[in-house]
């Protein structure tokens, strides 16, 4: 057996051009050097064309995935399909996002919209003293309004297009949300939700298009139920609905419980100072039926304080009569 043959190509090819046989011929004539040596460039050139063939396949398949992509879903969706898409993005998603749930582009149109019309919704909410003060700040405020819009497009969208691509993200996009309204008073969010439904058809480009509540239902349905609450038992504790104010609204029909209201809280739940103070602020007025033959509506601003004392007088002893009948009653409905 030749000793060159388990030979490197590179030991091979310095040994066949620098030395000479015993007849003076290079060694490149010898055959198991030959041999080898084109064994060694068969191998190299398989080699290479092997792998670029393999790199002509894969050429050839993304080629043909991005032609797939590009042209599959143009006959598969309709024009409503593509108004659908405009509306529930708010106007920001083309033909590239139909059949997809897009909340990245879904948020841009959420956010251009909410800042739009941010000035309408937020004088609607001061105008209506609806939120609480620590809510009434303009940028918490929009970030609400931003969250409704955001949540109903996706919505729309996921029932839409159940099996999208993305459609993975939507659990975890509840989770934001969630985390995005826990920032809020539950009566901030009944409160802002009910005033979003002004303006929901001026959003929306007045398309027939309503707010999907399917990714905060539960949010709101918690919202509402604590409301509701909050409000049965305010209205059941509530001063006016007592019998002590009752039998005041029965003897002095003509002063609104809401003033006797504030000015028992002003005076510290002392009822007799709190209707006198109603009674007073009425008085100034409201001309009395008994001085009615005496002067005319137009002149009785000027004159009320010529007979204040005296109707102050026997407004005190029927206040008096008012708490002492109804003190057993009254103490009952504290109870309760």
């Amino acid at each position: 057996m030749c000793p060159y043959v388990n030979l490197e190509l590179q030991q091979l090819l310095s040994i066949a051009t620098e030395f000479k046989n015993d007849q003076g011929l290079p060694l490149l004539s010898n055959e198991a050097i030959l041999k080898k040596i084109l064994e060694y460039d068969k191998w190299k050139t398989e080699a290479t064309f092997a792998h670029e063939i393999e790199l002509e396949k894969l050429r050839q398949s993304f080629s043909s995935s991005r032609r797939q992509i590009t042209y599959k879903s143009d006959p598969e969706f309709s024009e409503e399909d593509k108004k659908f898409n405009i509306i529930s993005s708010y106007g920001t998603c083309n033909d590239k996002h139909l059949g997809l749930i897009s909340k990245t582009k879904v948020w841009e149109g959420a956010n251009e919209r909410s800042s739009r019309l941010f000035e309408s919704w937020y004088s609607h909410i001061q105008d209506n003293n609806i939120l609480p003060l620590k809510d009434l700040k303009e940028g918490r405020i929009k970030m609400l309004l931003l969250a409704f819009l955001w949540a109903s497009g996706c919505s729309h969208r996921a029932n839409k297009w159940s099996e999208a691509a993305d459609i993975h993200y939507i659990e975890p996009f509840k989770k934001d949300l969630e985390g995005r309204f826990s920032k809020f008073s539950k009566h901030s969010i009944v409160a802002a939700y009910e005033s979003l439904k002004v303006f929901w058809k001026e959003i929306n480009d007045y398309e027939q298009c309503s707010f999907d509540v399917t990714l905060i239902g539960h949010i709101l349905d918690e919202a509402y139920s604590y409301v509701s609450e909050k409000t049965t038992e305010e209205t059941r504790l509530d001063i006016k609905n007592s019998p002590l104010f009752s039998e005041f609204e029965k003897v002095f029909p003509y002063v609104p419980l809401e003033i006797l209201e504030k000015y028992y809280t002003k005076n510290r739940k002392n009822f007799v100072a709190a209707g006198v103070g109603a009674l007073r602020k009425v008085f100034t007025t409201r001309l009395p039926e008994e001085l009615e033959h005496r002067y005319s509506v137009t002149e009785w601003p000027k004159k009320w304080h010529h007979h204040i004392a005296s109707f102050e007088e026997k407004w005190q002893k029927q206040l008096y009569d008012i708490t002492n009948q109804t003190r057993e009653e009254q103490e009952q409905w504290k109870k309760e």
